[in-house]
């Protein structure tokens, strides 16, 4: 079973996956994947390059996340462009590690709907957190407006909730939200 798992910046989504883990799940999260697909010499980085120009590499050869965003985010089409380049090779890669190691996966995909990610998963699941404490937990990182900022970029709690099979809410402990996941699993058929 391919489980996806979709939230807002700061929901939990890291957690939720070492919880997973814990139960004995596979797990993998696409922000890791989409380090790799960009890495020197892939695939996906020539194709950057091709459409975005040499300026996107550094001097060692790696993705210049920097100059790439100065690039790309102020323009719609370039943004769209960068999104079906990465996705694609992003999503291929997940499928080929699903492929090769059997069991059941929990995939996080932060850009489950937008990627279209949700047609690989036999269930979505958001995980779901109050505002206040995606602040709290990216502080230090961000300032409180950064955090809300990006927030308000980013698909609605509402639409996640309409689109995905099940909802965990994490706005409480690690505990509790340990006890939500056990009983997902437990109504999934998953998990040790």
């Amino acid at each position: 079973m391919v489980i996806g798992l979709c939230g807002r910046m700061a929901s939990g989504k890291s957690t939720a996956l070492r919880i997973f883990a814990a139960h004995g799940l596979n797990v993998l999260d696409c922000d890791d994947v989409a380090r790799e697909t960009v890495a020197p010499g892939s695939e996906c980085l020539a194709e950057l390059t091709r459409a975005f120009g040499e300026d996107i590499i550094a001097d060692d050869g790696s993705l210049d996340r920097k100059r790439l965003a100065k690039t790309v985010f102020p323009y719609p089409d370039r943004t769209a462009l960068l999104n079906s380049i990465t996705h694609r090779h992003i999503i291929a890669r997940v499928l080929d590690t699903v492929r090769e190691i059997p069991g059941d996966w929990v995939i996080a995909a932060p850009l489950m709907f937008e990627s279209g990610f949700d047609a690989f998963c036999d269930e979505t699941v958001c995980i779901i957190a109050p505002e206040s404490d995606a602040v709290a937990r990216t502080a230090g990182r961000f300032s409180a407006e950064d955090v809300r900022e990006r927030l308000s970029r980013q698909l609605p709690e509402e639409y996640l909730i309409s689109r995905c099979g099940h909802v965990l809410y994490n706005d409480g402990t690690v505990g509790q939200l340990e006890e939500r996941i056990e009983l997902l699993m437990r109504e999934l058929g998953v998990g040790k």
